[in-house]
């Protein structure tokens, strides 16, 4: 049986009441919110990052803290803060609004379905299929989003061929159409698999631990269980984080033209370890992230009257 979980299986809530549209508008809002406004105020962070990871091996005559500090020297806190500002919170919060929204509500469903099979299956492996499960539909939808999110955090304001994100929508659109908004969407859909994956597992299953080991839910332990989703997240995606940020600037210059082929040339010309470009920097900037959305999430469950995430 898959234990140590509250569910909202057969359409019914663990307080008892009755799945509606309202409970889960508010579940999705609750993360859209809460993730949009943590990537906000961690943006120059993932600015650094994205840059890093899309210099590649050109990087390598530069450590990763000269690189950091040469950002800062030039551009400053506030234009780094700027860089894709709009792009970043919007893709993270749409994606979030869609794929942990979901989550419960697809992990609970998985719990249903496995308790009335009799398979001995641990809660954490529902846990893990469900967030790769949510991942895969909520990134692979935002992929235009994201990937007018990466080509605005590429390089400094003033260098690049838009003025925004809606100029930068409208002008991958112009160029190509769908076909062009959703190219790497792919790549993206498992990166987000992966880290969705990551970050429940690292979250859901650490709280639900902690509280079979006495532990309350509530705030220290919302803290405590978002470090291990940033640790886990970070680690399960990195290697597609990588690939999608090659491949989408990458491709825009005729460099690649597909992300198997972008894998291969970065696996010939810079080893597997480049797949792991920029963990130390993901991890640190994801931390902050999810000390921030994982307990204002809670909060705001707490706020629409849903209760902690169980």
């Amino acid at each position: 049986r898959c234990g140590n979980c509250d569910t909202y299986a057969n359409g019914v809530m663990s307080n008892g009441d009755a799945i509606s549209a309202s409970v889960v508008f508010r579940t999705c809002l609750a993360n859209g919110l809460a993730s949009g406004f943590a990537v906000s105020c961690c943006n120059p962070m993932d600015v650094l990052r994205v840059r890093w990871q899309v210099r590649g091996s050109d990087s390598a005559r530069q450590s990763l803290t000269a690189f950091t500090l040469s950002r800062f020297r030039e551009e400053g806190l506030v234009e780094l803060w700027r860089c894709g500002l709009a792009a970043n919170g919007v893709s993270v919060g749409a994606s979030s609004f869609i794929r942990m929204g979901s989550y419960p509500f697809v992990r609970d469903m998985m719990v249903s379905t496995v308790d009335g099979s009799g398979f001995q299956i641990p809660s954490a492996t529902c846990k893990g299929a469900a967030g790769f499960v949510c991942g895969t539909l909520g990134y692979w939808l935002a992929t235009p989003l994201y990937q007018c999110k990466i080509m605005l955090q590429a390089g400094p304001r003033g260098t690049l061929p838009y003025s925004g994100f809606i100029d930068c929508l409208q002008k991958i659109n112009a160029e190509g159409g769908v076909s062009l908004l959703y190219r790497g969407g792919a790549v993206l859909a498992v990166r987000g698999a992966f880290f969705t994956a990551g970050q429940m597992l690292g979250y859901d299953v650490t709280k639900s631990e902690a509280k079979a080991a006495g532990v309350t839910d509530g705030p220290v332990l919302h803290i405590g269980a978002s470090v291990s989703a940033a640790f886990m997240a970070t680690t399960f995606s990195m290697p597609a984080d990588v690939l999608l940020a090659r491949y989408s600037v990458g491709s825009q210059r005729g460099e690649f033209t597909s992300p198997l082929q972008c894998a291969a040339v970065l696996l010939k010309t810079e080893g597997p370890g480049t797949f792991f470009r920029g963990w130390g920097l993901g991890f640190t900037r994801l931390i902050p992230v999810m000390l921030i959305a994982m307990p204002a999430m809670e909060q705001l469950r707490w706020a629409f009257g849903l209760g902690y995430l169980s």
